[in-house]
């Protein structure tokens, strides 16, 4: 089981910089946006960051009863270059351990999370600037699940997902407005290997669409998004039996964050979300979410 998709208002983010004077050049483009963030040409950024996420699922059927989870989730480094004046590459490493409660029955989902790479490139319009990249997510192991419970973070499989977007400044007084949505273009079959056999699952490919708004407020960069996630229907087939639909499902999510410029070539990046059930489902089944997510990090340019 995969635990509820938090939202994310900024990716991992770490960029590339090719020396301390000329990270301080280029520091107010980098930190014009928080939502966009992205590694100015010939830039590294390195951004750290720790998330600590909660998590309640309670089930209609009394049976299952409520699951909940706590503990650290998706915390690691980033890593992004500025390769061009428009176009940025990037790497992010994260690790999860999570204690989880289903019913009483208590187990562990810790690991080393699916390695992202991703791409990130800008387009200036009239009215502001056309966004568009896309990250490919890859598990190092095959998802594992316990006798007891406890399960791993990687999901074995590779997840291709593009996205497109929009933003336009309103004005020095009025912030910034923008919308981006992306998709799972690809997502191959995940396998969880279980004491009683395999499991096999496909589709379930996300669609994200959010929207924010941020405004800069002296050296604070003071930003909120609304998310809405629907995740497509999935199958599952244990080994020598027959396939199982899970009904789709989705989430809403909102989000306040801040993006704190320190000095030229440092920003603290909090952030504060909650996300819920859009349509009383999760993973399929009948059921409520409550998840809460704080995130502490920051942008080193170099």
């Amino acid at each position: 089981m995969r635990v509820v998709s938090r939202l994310k208002v900024s990716t991992l983010l770490v960029a590339v910089l090719s020396g301390f004077s000329s990270a301080q050049a280029a520091s107010s483009d980098a930190f014009r946006t928080g939502f966009f963030f992205r590694a100015p040409k010939d830039i590294q950024v390195v951004t750290p960051i720790l998330q600590y996420q909660s998590t309640r699922v309670k089930y209609s059927d009394s049976v299952q009863g409520t699951t909940k989870m706590n503990g650290i989730f998706q915390s690691g480094v980033g890593y992004e270059y500025g390769l061009l004046e428009d176009l940025s590459l990037g790497l992010n490493l994260s690790y999860t351990n999570l204690d989880i409660d289903s019913a009483g029955v208590k187990s562990t989902q810790s690991g080393i999370d699916d390695i992202v790479v991703f791409a990130k490139g800008k387009y200036g319009l009239d009215f502001g600037h056309l966004r568009y990249g896309a990250k490919l997510a890859f598990g190092l192991e095959k998802s594992k699940l316990k006798s007891n419970g406890d399960q791993n973070t990687s999901t074995g499989n590779v997840i291709f997902t593009p996205f497109i977007g929009l933003d336009t400044h309103l004005g020095s007084e009025a912030g910034t407005l923008g919308v981006k949505v992306s998709y799972e273009l690809l997502k191959t079959d995940q396998k969880m290997t279980t004491d009683t056999g395999d499991v096999t699952y496909t589709k379930g490919n996300l669609l994200q669409t959010t929207l924010f708004y941020e405004h800069q407020l002296a050296d604070h960069l003071v930003g909120g998004a609304l998310t809405y996630n629907m995740y497509a229907e999935r199958d599952s087939k244990v080994s020598g039996g027959a396939t199982t639909t899970d009904s789709s499902w989705s989430t809403m999510g909102v989000a306040v964050y801040d993006q704190m410029a320190l000095n030229e070539y440092t920003a603290l990046v909090p952030q504060l979300s909650y996300a819920w059930d859009a349509n009383s489902k999760y993973q399929g089944v009948k059921a409520s979410i409550q998840s809460w997510n704080f995130q502490v990090g920051a942008h080193f340019l170099f």
